[in-house]
């Protein structure tokens, strides 16, 4: 069955990068002074993040050919086209709704065509990553696992929000809000089940989520008791930990800007979801992959340890031979060599 696109202006489309890529050599990029380090930097990057590197591009040809599309310049922006995601997920898409009044705060919602007339479908809300700088729903990385859970009975909603540097922590937590507040508002009107959402992240929108749900304080009390699931794809949940993880010749860079990002040194320890932890009525899933090195399965592993900890249920999945991107890309059953998106559904389908 084919699917329909409820269609409005086109949105710039954003290239593939992971999310330790895309902070360095945004720096690297960014600041005038350094633009003669570009070479050398992207050199050190190689070296120190070869496996991601090597995944990235790889996965980056796998989805151009399955989806026909041009990846001959290595640099080039490669999103898939809203006809192509309607046919491909067999959804009605609606494209580029505004939860906010800023360019990046709009999402997109994908309807199952299979829904039934007064169907209330569960609804799968999810946040790209990027490095906190960068990153969008329209990224290929992004929407061409929508597929898994539209032809599950699934609501799937991609949401865009601001990133640095036009806006900060705690600024970052405002827009990923707003968008859970009107999709709480919205959704029964696109046969959602406002009563039943699920919320799922990858890299920087993993932290994110994490941060939003482990307490109960930072959403309304009516949208956190209607979250029942959430999942965490290799995200950053000890903040701390990266002072000094970055070994590049621009270290002191990196660290000026990653702790501006964050408003100082002092507040990493408080954003950092481990340290936020409290007894929730969430069950969580938690995955990353095994040659990560942007976000280390040590980052997981505390935080399904102190999730663990304070009671509340937790699982844990490691992927074999998989890097940073790989866990998204998993996530589509037809790339899926591990049998983990079919683990994903059956946790979403799954009583406690």
């Amino acid at each position: 069955m084919r699917g329909w696109i409820h269609s409005s202006p086109q949105k710039e489309k954003l290239t593939l990068r992971s999310s330790a890529v895309a902070v360095l050599l945004l720096l690297a990029l960014g600041a005038a002074v350094f633009q003669n380090a570009q070479k050398s930097l992207l050199e050190d990057l190689k070296e120190q993040f070869a496996f991601s590197f090597a995944e990235n591009e790889k996965i980056m040809q796998t989805l151009c050919e399955r989806f026909q599309l041009s990846c001959e310049h290595k640099n080039k922006k490669i999103h898939m086209p809203a006809e192509k995601l309607a046919e491909y997920t067999e959804s009605i898409v609606y494209k580029d709704i505004a939860y906010g009044k800023k360019s990046r705060q709009q999402l997109d919602i994908l309807v199952p065509t299979s829904i039934q007339k007064g169907e209330k479908l569960p609804v799968v809300v999810f946040f790209h990553g990027g490095a906190w700088m960068r990153g969008s729903r329209e990224d290929l990385l992004y929407s061409h696992f929508a597929r898994s859970f539209t032809q599950n009975s699934f609501i799937f909603v991609n949401v865009d929000y601001r990133v640095y540097p036009e806006v900060r922590f705690p600024g970052f937590l405002n827009d990923p809000k707003h968008a859970l507040e009107w999709v709480h508002e919205h959704i029964s009107s696109y046969g959602g089940n406002p009563h039943h959402l699920i919320l799922m992240g990858h890299s920087a929108g993993a932290h994110l989520v994490a941060l939003l749900t482990v307490q109960d304080d930072l959403l309304p009390p009516t949208i956190f008791s209607d979250i029942k699931k959430v999942v965490l794809l290799s995200g950053p949940y000890h903040l701390p930990a990266y002072r000094g993880y970055l070994q590049t010749e621009f270290r002191g860079i990196v660290e000026k800007v990653f702790l501006h990002l964050f408003g100082g040194e002092e507040n990493l320890p408080e954003i950092s979801p481990v340290n936020r932890i409290e007894k929730t009525h969430i069950q969580y899933l938690i995955a990353v992959g095994e040659k990560d090195r942007v976000t280390p399965p040590a980052q997981s592993q505390l935080l399904y340890q102190k999730l663990r900890e304070k009671g509340n249920k937790a699982e844990l999945i490691v992927l074999p031979n998989t890097g940073h991107a790989g866990t998204v890309f998993h996530l589509n059953s037809e790339f899926d060599q591990y049998g983990f998106s079919r683990k994903i559904l059956d946790f979403l389908r799954n009583p406690a």
